[in-house]
């Protein structure tokens, strides 16, 4: 059964204050072995949970896999880096999360972003998939001048 992510859109945006420079990240992460949370994080706002719930009751691993989309319509490529904590099945326990970070830009870089789709499966001790389910994530960058 999907989790509460499924066919879900989520953002992340960072008005960059003239003079000022910033980024965004968006990710996923299990929290106390028990929970999942989507997050958005930028320099001036710090982390917003924007979505969360119980993992499926039997899982014990935990799965991510990103896949490029590209930029959102009128943006530029925002560059920057994926970071992936659970490339392959990873203990539940270890609270692994995984998250894109844009590259950094200032007042005068105008619409940068990128969005990704994900995917989170869930394994149980055998080793079968419980649980799969994709959402798009999406972080951007707006210059203010």
């Amino acid at each position: 059964m999907p989790i509460g992510i499924n066919g879900n859109a989520y953002a992340v945006s960072n008005l960059i204050a003239s003079g000022k420079t910033g980024y965004s990240t968006i990710g996923f992460a299990i929290v106390g072995g028990s929970t999942w949370e989507v997050y958005g994080a930028t320099p001036v706002g710090g982390n917003t949970v924007k979505a969360s719930g119980a993992v499926p009751a039997t899982a014990v691993t935990v799965q991510y896999t990103w896949t490029l989309i590209g930029p959102p319509a009128g943006d530029v490529d925002s560059g920057g880096t994926l970071s992936n904590g659970a490339s392959s099945p990873t203990t539940l326990g270890s609270n692994p999360a995984s998250y894109y970070t844009t590259s950094t830009y200032n007042s005068t870089s105008g619409s940068r972003g990128r969005t990704y789709q994900l995917r989170v499966d869930f394994f149980n001790a055998a080793g079968a998939n419980i649980s799969s389910s994709t959402c798009t994530m999406t972080a951007e960058t707006e210059g203010s001048t």
